[in-house]
């Protein structure tokens, strides 16, 4: 989760405050060290709290948001073997809008939840899959980071 770099300029204070939105640059790298994986699939979920904006990078990403169930899928399609070790990750940006509420004051809230991948091992033809920690509002890849819970605006 990036904030004072990366494709989009981001808005609001790195601090977040009750009161005024900031907007986030989510990065999703995926690599692959062995068989190819057909039907390559990332999904995440977006708390009640934060929007998906209509920034992205790649542009003609195949990504869709279920506002129902609030879903974001990037369908990736074919993972070849060496993407992420011989050959550059497969990369995807995308700007999320937060907007902090009294319960999130002196908490790094979760931006980015339930993140997994799946897909088929084209050699063995099983189901793969792999999940990784949530995101929140404390940006350790981003090089300005800081404590950044919300905090109450002073009146």
């Amino acid at each position: 989760m990036l904030h004072s770099v990366g494709p989009f300029e981001n808005t609001g204070p790195i601090r977040p405050q009750v009161g005024t939105n900031t907007t986030y640059t989510l990065v999703l790298e995926v690599g692959n060290s062995t068989n190819t994986v057909n039907e390559g699939l990332v999904t995440f979920t977006l708390p009640r709290y934060v929007s998906m904006r209509e920034l992205l990078a790649p542009q003609d990403a195949n990504v869709s948001f279920d506002e129902r169930s609030r879903v974001v899928s990037w369908d990736i399609g074919t993972i070849n073997p060496g993407v992420g070790y011989t050959t550059s990750d497969k990369t995807l940006y995308l700007s999320l809008d937060y907007e902090p509420s009294l319960e999130h004051v002196n908490r790094a809230p979760e931006l980015v939840q339930n993140i997994t991948i799946r897909g088929v091992d084209s050699f063995t033809g099983t189901q793969v899959s792999d999940n990784t920690e949530t995101l929140n509002t404390n940006l350790e890849q981003d090089p300005a980071f800081g404590f950044t819970s919300p905090q109450v605006r002073p009146e």
